[in-house]
């Protein structure tokens, strides 16, 4: 998880190779301007304010802007990062938005076309949320849009991976980052903050964590070795405070180097040519989990913390 110190540098950082073709520079001005417009949408007041959002009206709009893959949570105070205004968010539903990267382009990473696919999917996930920002605005709902590169100021007020688990769309995987059930390892999350109530999903513990504590293949793939090799005996979901960590010194000076590297994501297991074959793993993976490791766990809530017994045979 980015503190607030490294997400400014993150979002200072232009890697070597992404402004040097005109495809690169249209999507770029393409990310600016989405910036721009839903800045100024956000600070746009409903014409009349509606209190409640049914699912059913959500999926419409959801439909009708292109969006396959979403799920719907509220927002606590884990979820904000520390920076001004944060705090108006809080206790707002959200609804996150997955986008799917193109597997053929990033499996070439790092490279100049996985580079351009990476901006490609940043700004179809800017048109989704700018178009679903003025929807539910003209509708008269109270939302503010979170461009999936922030806002102009390069602000981000949401940490988009906490929230999508909470919607039930995936797991964190072992370098920190969002695995969706559906599309694996390739995605770009983007959010749209509202004030209604409107029906939330749950989290689901499908394994992917604990399998991710096992794995360790973007370990030995990491060019630099900023992925740690610690052990996780236990599932993330289970102690909240166990968190994955990532040398960002490393792995910030590689990324500016080297087209914005994506290694990790690209050579994780659960990136696939096919959301079919996602899904074979993933249910894979759960029934492994299911079957082998939750039945050896036995978790107990104590008052000073959580303590974990394994329990071997």
């Amino acid at each position: 998880m980015l503190n607030p110190a490294n997400q400014e540098r993150l979002s200072k950082i232009k890697p070597r190779g992404t402004t040097v073709t005109d495809e690169q520079k249209r999507l770029r001005a393409r990310l600016i301007n989405q910036q721009k417009n839903l800045d100024l949408l956000n600070l746009e007041n409903p014409r009349r304010l509606k209190r409640v959002l049914e699912r059913q009206e959500l999926n419409e709009l959801l439909e009708e802007v292109g969006v396959k893959r979403f799920g719907v949570t509220e927002i606590s105070k884990e979820e904000v990062f520390l920076v001004s205004e944060s705090d108006r968010f809080v206790n707002s539903k959200v609804i996150v938005l997955v986008t799917k990267q193109d597997y053929s382009r990033m499996n070439s990473a790092p490279s100049l076309e996985s580079a351009t696919e990476i901006l490609h999917a940043y700004a179809e996930a800017g048109d989704k949320t700018l178009k679903l920002t003025s929807k539910l605005k003209s509708l008269g709902y109270d939302v503010w849009g979170h461009h999936p590169l922030g806002d102009r100021f390069d602000n981000h007020f949401l940490l988009f991976s906490p929230l999508a688990y909470k919607a039930g769309l995936g797991e964190k995987g072992r370098t920190g980052l969002f695995i969706d059930f559906k599309f694996g390892s390739l995605v770009r999350l983007s959010a749209i903050s509202i004030n209604a109530e409107i029906e939330i999903d749950q989290p689901i513990d499908r394994g992917i964590s604990a399998f991710c504590a096992r794995c360790k293949y973007c370990v030995g793939n990491c060019p630099v070795s900023a992925i740690t090799n610690r052990d996780y005996p236990f599932p993330l979901q289970v102690i909240p405070s166990v968190d994955y960590k990532i040398d960002f010194d490393r792995c910030f000076k590689y990324f500016e180097k080297h087209f914005a590297c994506s290694l990790c994501t690209v050579k994780c297991v659960l990136n696939q040519p096919t959301v079919d074959e996602i899904e074979k793993r993933v249910k894979r993976i759960e029934n492994w989990y299911t079957n082998w490791v939750l039945p050896t766990l036995t978790i107990k809530s104590e008052q000073n913390g959580i303590q974990v017994d394994v329990i071997s045979d």
